[in-house]
């Protein structure tokens, strides 16, 4: 039982780490496209800081609760969804790189908590 608790723990913190790393590259690219004179506009810069924010709130609360455990995923889910609808460029196959390994973490972590339950 006490080596499951460890595993959950371990996949928990793998989770938490991939989420807070798209948080800083959401946050990377947001303060970069405000910063740079490109052709980001406005909505588009502030939609990727309110995606950092997210990834990173999510990182932390989405084992409170279950519902939270679900939004996290369906969240992941919808940034996965509109990466890959958007013109691809390097960042957006980074950002799909990141969503696929949390989308796996999220799915691991979630089966290592209902074997530490057991």
């Amino acid at each position: 039982m006490e080596r499951q608790t460890m595993r959950h723990m371990k996949a928990k913190r793998i989770y938490q780490v991939l989420m807070i790393l798209q948080g800083i590259f959401w946050c990377w690219l947001c303060v970069s496209s405000a910063v740079m004179p490109q052709t980001v506009p406005l909505p588009v810069t502030i939609l990727m800081g309110v995606n950092a924010v997210c990834f990173t709130g999510f990182a932390f609360l989405f084992d409170r609760a279950r519902w939270l455990n679900i939004l996290a995923l369906l969240f992941l889910l919808g940034n996965l969804i509109l990466t890959v609808t958007d013109q691809m460029g390097v960042y957006d196959w980074i950002a799909l790189a990141l969503n696929l390994l949390t989308l796996a973490a999220w799915f691991y972590q979630n089966k290592q908590r209902g074997n530490a339950t057991r």
